[in-house]
C-alpha cells in the first residue's frame, strides 16, 4: 500500500502541456491549475500527496494547515535545495511507514526510490493515472447526482 506520493512539481508541469494553455510553463497560473487538478485526485485516491517545487522562498513552508484533513501538501525548495534533493530525503524518510511512490522523470531520484523499495512512476504515466482517476470520478458524481434526483420521483 502506498503511503505517500511524491511529485517533481516542475518536472510534471513539464510533461504537461496541455494545462493551463495560454501561460507560461512555469508561471504561478500554471502552477495554481497543477495544484487544483493534484487536490482531487488527492481527495478521490484518499493518498497523501507532496508536490515539491524548485526554490521560491528562503525557507520552504508547507501551503498546508497541518491539523488539517487535506491530503495535499505543497512544499516550496528555500534556494540552497533542490526539489529532487527535497524528494530524495522525504521518500526515504516514509519508506519506514510502507511504500512510496514518486514521480518524475529523474533518472537519479528514480534509482534512488526503488533501490530502497519504492515505486516510481513516469510523469507521462502519472497524468494518465490522474486523468482516469479524475474521470472516474465525474462518473460516479454524475451517476450519484442522477440517482438522488430520481430517488422520490414516480
Amino acid at each position: 500500500m502506498i503511503v505517500r506520493i511524491l511529485i517533481d512539481g516542475y518536472n510534471l508541469l513539464h510533461a504537461w502541456k496541455h494545462l493551463a494553455v495560454g501561460s507560461e510553463r512555469y508561471s504561478q497560473t500554471a502552477r495554481e491549475e497543477l495544484i487544483k487538478v493534484l487536490r482531487r485526485y488527492a481527495d478521490t485516491s484518499s493518498t497523501p500527496v507532496t508536490v515539491v517545487f524548485d526554490g521560491r522562498a528562503e525557507s520552504f513552508q508547507p501551503e498546508r494547515d497541518p491539523d488539517s484533513e487535506e491530503n495535499l501538501e505543497i512544499l516550496y525548495t528555500s534556494s540552497r535545495k533542490s526539489a529532487d534533493e527535497v524528494i530524495e530525503r522525504a521518500a526515504i524518510l516514509y519508506l519506514r511507514y510502507g511504500e512510496v511512490m514518486a514521480v518524475t522523470n529523474d533518472t537519479s531520484i528514480r534509482d534512488l526510490v526503488i533501490g530502497n523499495g519504492g515505486v516510481v512512476s513516469s510523469c507521462d504515466n502519472f497524468l494518465l493515472t490522474l486523468q482516469d482517476t479524475c474521470r472516474e470520478m465525474g462518473l460516479k458524481l454524475k451517476y450519484y447526482n442522477w440517482d438522488t434526483n430520481n430517488r422520490f420521483k414516480r
